[in-house]
């Protein structure tokens, strides 16, 4: 038979059902069995922030049954009868004490113990809310603010449908600013764990579909002894969310209710953990539910635990939403965590528009699979214009396929970005500057660790040290600004990546200068530039198959205004580069150069063996302003394979030497082989204009003799030296005697000129090249070779005869000529020009 009886005392009630009242009488004072799930253990995090730590592995929770008894407040309950097996539907129980009583529940006090043991009871949809009165003992300040200090843990909240509310405490209410103006919240309720015992986390929620808002939960406190495994620990966080499709909403997580003052939990202010968690939603998209996750901490001996929100393995489609982490309430000021702003390992986790700042490790570390990261401010203050440091990475990614889009990334200690996963989409964030893209805030700023002089955890805004990853794109608004960094804007340590669409080195509007210490996009270590821990990666420093830009719209980066070089890669396998205009603005209308050279290809070396770049291509871009050489190939033992084919290199777009290089326009030497400059394609030409070195300059000294470049089409004029140089510079080398870069090639010799045909004599199969010519200060009179007007082969015995197109050249104009000799025993090479001819 089923029995339910209302006791109506002082506004308590008390309901029961499907037992007698004298039975559950004698229940209320019976010792009850323990509440306190059994732990769920972790290894301690490392303060070491530049590698995961792993999770231990979850014991299989068992909870023992609750005492069967609802306390609360009556709050309009209409007491029926309820059929067997159930559940008590309370619309609210009320909690008017901050002492920690346990059932039975006094009249007039109920304790937030005895609220959740009802709530438990019920099974679900109850609202817990607080009416504690002023004159508690527990109730003090102006504002007042009720303080609950549990003496051992709470029964973790097994109902469903259930909300802990704290806001309905007399002077709460949520907040109701916009993110960029921090969290006015009136937080008056203080779940505090000092007296509560090791390895306890404020609340456990073990229900599904549960709402914890409007506390402030502090003090909790881990215990590395409690678990099975030794080591691991236990407890600590502020809230635990064991269950599916919880919510932690406008709370405060590790400070006090004043929004301002530390108060340490000492793991987390929220860990969502257990094999039964996943989509939990911490904050959400309204003003009222940002949760403050800050002052999180526990050292011992260096090694601190502190996080403002883990997301463990188990924690799939996790949604983490416009969340203050790792600052006060005001969003200004860092309040840190003393490990990691955010630790997120579960897959499909959803991270939006926080704010990730100020904590002692990285902003966020990801070790889970197809993780968003989008609209996020990390390293800066709530409006993005001021640096609030995290004191390593901003993002760690340590997993695949992740997208991290539209972020803020600055004024991070280490690298802005990490990624060390594959399949990582990385667009339209700012990484390096404030969130208007007009002022450096600089990554790299603040070293985590040191080594032979050199930061090991890097000073870059980007560091790709995984391989098939994505970092901008062709369409608009794909791009990224990667500008103001201590280090490299994207540093390259792995193969197959794409980089399109990117502004590295200027403002958001890609006109002024906002540089990067060392290159725009570089993969070159040594000890003067801090440039990424993957830099010593055993792939070699530029990794293979990446790509530069593109040929389609849109694809080209802006790599300009940079201190070092624009693009500098060692021991580049088979990359392209394309498609990017390197030392201007975007409009290619102004100087904007980088201070080094516009390309540098070079070998990466280890222990006195180098591994040279191959097989690349530089290929569409136009380079101009660069202090130094336009495009720098540093052969080194290798270099082999290289192609430099349609740039316009010291031009503007319209072909006029406006934006000439500070040193050669392309130099190749340092035993650099069988790479070709131009081609015999209508668009393989190099347009080389304007520099202040040669056009093009083959061979470091003239005993590098295993330089062998073929220079093919191009047209160069208004060069500072001659128009091909064969080392040394300025020197005339047409019948100087091998060995020597390209084998000293002879010149041609032009015997006669006319407008319709030149002829002349060279090396035997030679292949001989025709130029309008147009003589420039030291030239000499040999070339330069402003437009290819014909080419042919020297026959055997040297002879050659070039037809000349209707109008190429007039009477007057002046001629020369190259010679490239044939494959042979050795790689084929250009001559200089020869001695020019007028046509007659």
């Amino acid at each position: 038979m089923v029995e339910l009886e209302a006791l109506n005392h002082f506004g308590l009630a008390v309901v029961f059902y499907n037992v007698g009242a004298e039975t559950i009488l004698k229940w209320l004072g019976a010792p009850r069995g323990p509440e306190l799930p059994r732990s769920n253990p972790r290894p301690r995090a490392a303060r070491r922030q530049g590698r995961m730590q792993q999770r231990g592995t979850m014991s299989k929770r068992r909870f023992v049954r609750l005492v069967p008894v609802v306390c609360a407040a009556l709050t309009g309950i209409a007491t029926v009868a309820l059929p067997a097996q159930a559940s008590a539907s309370l619309a609210t129980m009320t909690v008017t004490s901050t002492a920690d009583l346990s059932a039975p529940c006094s009249p007039g006090a109920v304790s937030l113990r005895c609220a959740i043991l009802a709530a438990n009871h019920a099974g679900s949809g109850v609202t817990i809310a607080f009416s504690i009165p002023s004159g508690d003992p527990g109730c003090v300040g102006t504002p007042t603010v009720c303080t609950i200090a549990p003496t051992k843990a709470l029964p973790p909240l097994t109902a469903s449908d259930t909300v802990i509310d704290g806001f309905t405490q007399a002077g709460g209410a949520p907040n109701d600013l916009p993110l960029s103006r921090g969290d006015d919240a009136k937080i008056v309720v203080r779940l505090d764990g000092s007296a509560a015992g090791e390895g306890v986390s404020g609340m456990s929620i073990t229900g599904p579909r549960d709402t914890v808002r409007g506390l402030s939960i502090t003090g909790f406190i881990i215990c590395i002894t409690c678990g099975p495994i030794p080591g691991q620990v236990t407890g600590g966080s502020g809230i635990e969310v064991l269950s599916t499709d919880d919510v932690v909403a406008g709370n405060f997580l590790g400070l006090l209710p004043d929004g301002l003052t530390g108060a340490p939990n000492q793991l987390a202010g929220v860990d969502v953990t257990g094999p039964d968690a996943g989509s939990a939603t911490i904050g959400g998209i309204d003003p009222a539910s940002t949760n403050v996750l800050s002052g999180n901490e526990q050292c011992t001996s260096g090694d601190c635990e502190g996080f403002g929100a883990y997301v463990d393995v188990s924690g799939p489609g996790t949604i983490v939403e416009r969340n203050l982490i790792g600052t006060t309430a005001s969003g200004r000021t860092e309040l840190p965590n003393a490990a990691t702003g955010l630790v997120v390992l579960a897959a499909r986790t959803t991270v939006t528009g926080n704010v990730i700042s100020g904590s002692g490790g990285d902003a966020v570390l990801t070790g889970g699979d197809g993780i968003t990261l989008s609209h996020n401010l990390i390293g800066t203050d709530a409006t993005g214009l001021r640096g609030v440091e995290n004191h390593s990475h901003g993002i760690d990614i340590q997993a695949n396929g992740n997208v991290v889009s539209n972020n803020v990334i600055s004024h991070n200690g280490d690298t802005g970005l990490v990624v060390s996963g594959t399949g990582t989409v990385v667009r339209g964030n700012l990484i390096g500057t404030d969130a208007a893209g007009t002022r450096a805030l600089a990554n790299g700023f603040d070293p985590s660790a040191i080594f032979l002089g050199q930061p090991i955890n890097g000073t870059d805004g980007i560091v790709l040290c995984g391989g098939g990853n994505t970092v901008g794109g062709s369409r608009p608004r794909q791009g990224n600004l990667v500008s103001g960094n201590v280090g490299n804007g994207i540093f390259v340590g792995a193969d197959g990546n794409i980089i399109q669409g990117n502004l590295v080195g200027t403002d958001a509007t890609g006109a002024v200068a906002l540089p990067n210490k060392v290159d725009g996009i570089g993969s070159r270590a040594n000890g003067f530039k801090g440039v990424g821990f993957c830099q010593q990666a055993s792939n070699g420093g530029g990794g293979a198959n990446n790509t530069i830009g593109g040929t389609e719209a849109g694809a080209g980066n802006l790599v300009s205004g940079n201190l070092g070089h624009g693009i500098d890669l060692v021991g580049a396998r088979n990359v392209t580069i394309a498609g990017n205009r390197i030392g201007t603005n975007l409009a290619g209308t102004a100087a904007l150069g980088n201070k080094g050279a516009g390309v540098i290809l070079g070998p990466t070396c280890d222990d006195g063996v180098c591994t040279p770049s191959t097989g690349d291509q530089i290929q569409g871009n136009a380079v101009g302003a660069n202090g130094k050489d336009g495009v720098d190939v540093n052969g080194l033992g290798g270099g082999t394979g290289i192609i430099i084919a349609g740039n316009m290199i010291g031009t503007d777009a319209a072909g006029q030497p406006t934006f000439g290089n500070g040193g050669a326009g392309i130099a190749i030497g340092h035993r650099a082989s069988s790479d070709v400059v131009g081609g015999i394609g209508p668009s393989d030409a190099n347009l080389i204009a304007g520099n202040a070195g040669p056009g093009i300059l083959i061979g470091a000294a003239a005993g590098d003799s295993a330089t062998h470049v073929v220079v093919e089409g191009n047209a160069t004029f208004a060069n500072g030296g001659l128009g091909i140089d064969l080392a040394p510079q300025g020197v005339i080398d047409c019948s100087t005697t091998p060995p020597g870069p390209n084998g000293y090639a002879a010149c041609p010799v032009i015997g006669a000129a006319t407008t319709t045909s030149v002829s002349g004599t060279a090396c035997p199969g030679c292949t001989v090249e025709l130029f309008r010519a147009l003589a420039g200060t030291g030239d000499s009179g040999h070339g330069e070779g402003a437009k290819l007007v014909g080419r042919g082969l020297a026959a055997s015995d040297g002879t050659w005869s070039v037809a000349v197109a209707p109008g190429a050249v007039g009477s007057g104009d002046q001629v020369t000529a190259t010679a490239t000799t044939p494959v042979g025993t050795v790689p084929p090479g250009t001559s200089e020009f020869a001695a020019n001819v007028a046509v007659s």
